[in-house]
């Protein structure tokens, strides 16, 4: 009976090699706990043993590694394929051709008529952010989601590089997606007051102000994730097979696509669904706890500038248009926060849906038929409307 008691450890960290390999493709949180277990397990094994263990989750890992590195990417865009969490690798320049957009990969073959294939050049500098070179001082910083970023957008019509293109000026942009609470981390990370760019469609779903002075510690083992492009790529086949597993073992039925479609002109243009309810929403309101966080971290804060959603710029102009008024709550829970913070706040509304309308009767839409985002035609309206406030001197000057 004791020799079978004795070689029980050895059998179950035996046993544990295989069962980590599942764990690190269906959880890498839980493998880390594994790993945790097993490694105090080890210590009390006999030498050969805890060699043998260590040598088997060597192989395994190696194993698991090669085959992700072999395994095609997820991505259809380089904005995903090269994303290093909150920026890309520093100095790259790349130009790749985009199949269609993010409408089209959402909703799949039905939608394809609307696809606009382009080519894109993604730029970064020397910290991997994307701009066409490093910060100096004196620059213009904006700060947002993938507007300030440019999804879908070829380098030299981002947002930043129109602004300075119109006026001589330099700006900088620091954009990935993220809410209020990432972007006042990012401003204050990089220690300059910036522009804040919140986007109607998603930028007013956080409510993690509570636990945001804890944001970047919580982060730490999820940044250095995403900042190894071999384990992003293994994140990413993680939550794919996660997510396909879930589906088979529950025999859920593929849902709805999340896209809808209108004309406009006669040809198509696509809108995701979770939008346009966002914008048709009677109200809006930050939860209490933002406004004395925000406040906290005013002097990061130069002033607020608001992005419609698609659906609330071509909203007037579809072929099929709708009846009544459309709320805007929340550019009115902006508005109101920036009064109580006393720092401008700019409504991009009127200025895209002027132009939208201009560039209809022209033939061109200032967003991606088929991507939720606005092209170059729609960066530049945005910078003929800001450079008068964003060139404007603070108060103290």
């Amino acid at each position: 009976m004791q020799p079978i008691v004795r070689k029980l450890p050895f059998a179950a960290a035996v046993a544990i090699v295989p069962t980590i390999a599942a764990f690190v493709v269906v959880s890498t949180n839980t493998a880390a706990a594994v790993f945790l277990l097993v490694g105090g397990a080890a210590v009390f094994m006999r030498r050969p043993n805890a060699k043998l263990l260590a040598g088997g989750i060597v192989a395994g890992f190696a194993a698991i590694a090669l085959t992700v590195h072999f395994l095609p990417d997820l991505f259809y865009k380089p904005f995903e394929r090269y994303t290093l969490g909150e920026r890309f690798p520093p100095g790259l320049d790349v130009v790749e051709r985009v199949p269609f957009g993010d409408l089209v990969a959402m909703g799949g073959s039905p939608f394809r008529d609307a696809a606009e294939p382009h080519e894109v050049r993604l730029k970064t500098d020397g910290i991997g952010q994307r701009n066409a070179r490093d910060f100096r001082p004196g620059d213009i910083v904006l700060v947002g989601d993938s507007f300030v970023l440019g999804i879908g957008a070829t380098h030299e019509d981002t947002l930043a590089v129109k602004l300075a293109a119109a006026s001589g000026r330099n700006f900088y942009a620091i954009g990935h997606p993220g809410g209020l609470a990432d972007y006042l981390a990012w401003a204050r990370e990089f220690g300059r007051p910036a522009w804040i760019f919140m986007f109607e469609g998603n930028d007013f779903w956080d409510t993690d102000c509570q636990r945001a002075p804890l944001r970047k510690e919580r982060d730490l083992v999820r940044r250095f994730r995403e900042s190894v492009p071999l384990l992003a790529k293994l994140e990413r086949y993680r939550i794919h097979v996660l997510r396909a597993a879930r589906k088979a073992m529950r025999g859920e039925r593929a849902p709805p696509p999340p896209v809808e479609r209108g004309t406009v002109a006669g040809k198509p243009i696509l809108f995701f669904k979770n939008y346009v309810e966002t914008a048709r929403r009677p109200t809006a309101a930050f939860p209490p706890c933002y406004p004395p966080f925000v406040k906290s971290n005013a002097q990061w804060i130069k002033g607020f500038v608001f992005i419609p959603t698609k659906y609330r710029v071509y909203r007037d102009l579809l072929d099929r248009r709708e009846q009544g008024p459309l709320p805007h709550a929340q550019w009115r829970a902006l508005e109101a926060l920036a009064r109580q913070l006393g720092v401008p706040a700019f409504d991009l509304t009127p200025a895209l849906q002027a132009a939208a309308k201009a560039e209809l009767a022209r033939g061109r839409l200032i967003f991606w038929r088929d991507d939720t985002h606005w092209n170059g035609g729609g960066a530049e309206a945005a910078a003929r409307a800001l450079l008068p406030l964003l060139l404007a001197p603070a108060p103290a000057e």
